[in-house]
């Protein structure tokens, strides 16, 4: 689906960071969607690009409008197809495809191993362990 700015009430400035996304997480929690990471295609050069996971869009389940936040603390590895669950107002991630941080190939992925927590109420990332 197509985000709307004017049916939705997102701002120009979130419009222009968001996008369609695949291979996402999303988790709802009370009357708000936090949507995380997944990989989008680039405008220049339509090749699959991976989201920063510290840029985390909110939607209000009440209101239907999004906001974008950006999230501190020990931040994942940009990434694709982790899995996560969520607990006391808390989103735990683990796992994915993430990008090789010590390749000379900036596309290359790895499978990672590591466990995360964000906290949803300050927007701090954690790392629990791998």
């Amino acid at each position: 689906a197509v985000v709307s700015t004017q049916s939705t009430g997102v701002d120009s400035a979130v419009m222009a960071t968001m996008r369609g996304r695949m291979s996402h997480l999303s988790a709802v929690i009370g009357e708000t969607m936090i949507m995380i990471g997944g990989y989008h295609k680039d405008q220049n050069d339509k090749k699959d690009t991976t989201v920063d996971m510290s840029h985390i869009f909110i939607y209000s389940l009440s209101t239907g409008t999004w906001s974008k936040v950006v999230a501190t603390g020990k931040i994942p590895r940009r990434g694709s197809g982790m899995c996560s669950t969520v607990c006391d107002r808390k989103i735990y991630v683990f796992g994915g495809l993430v990008l090789n941080e010590n390749s000379r190939h900036p596309t290359m992925r790895e499978f990672s191993n590591d466990l995360y927590e964000l906290n949803t109420e300050t927007m701090v990332w954690r790392l629990l362990g791998p």
